[in-house]
């Protein structure tokens, strides 16, 4: 599997290993046992739902903008790229007319999260962007997992979408 750093530059990481989850390895991205003397809860809280479940949709003329707040790690792509959709500090904070559907589609498939999805008008299901599995790390950020299905500790699968 690739781990690729933020600027997407492969990490040399030997054949099989583990990542560091606690925030406490001295061998970042890759887990040094650090967890077993640093108080680390391990406690999973992420949602088993879908997407869809959870998302807020932002209905315009010829796009509706899927936010699922509970994914999103403020990484601000979307409101760095498109102030004019995305709004900080505005509610409603999406205007998916604020910009052409081609503007949008392009910094929606950039959100390292998978927080913001789309689908185009006439078509209720978010576009899909298969990817290439890989994982990208971050100083103090979260993982971005692309294209691997993650499986939670008591063994279902975290749905995707």
């Amino acid at each position: 599997m690739p781990i690729l750093d933020h600027e997407g530059t492969a990490i040399e990481a030997p054949a099989a290993y583990s990542l560091c989850r606690c925030g406490g390895s001295e061998n970042k991205p890759f887990c040094d046992g650090t967890h077993k003397s640093n108080n680390f809860n391990g406690q999973e809280f992420a949602s088993k739902d879908t997407a869809a479940d959870r998302a807020e949709n932002f209905v315009g003329e010829s796009i509706t903008i899927h936010d699922d707040r509970s994914r999103c790690g403020q990484a601000r792509v979307c409101t760095d790229n498109l102030s004019g959709v995305f709004k900080l500090g505005v509610e409603p904070w999406i205007d998916p007319d604020g910009a052409a559907a081609d503007n949008i589609t392009r910094v929606v498939s950039l959100c390292p999260s998978g927080a913001l999805s789309y689908s185009l008008s006439g078509s209720p299901e978010p576009v899909e962007h298969p990817e290439d599995p890989s994982i990208t790390v971050a100083r103090d950020a979260p993982y971005a997992v692309r294209g691997v299905q993650v499986v939670a500790g008591d063994g279902p699968a975290i749905r995707r979408s």
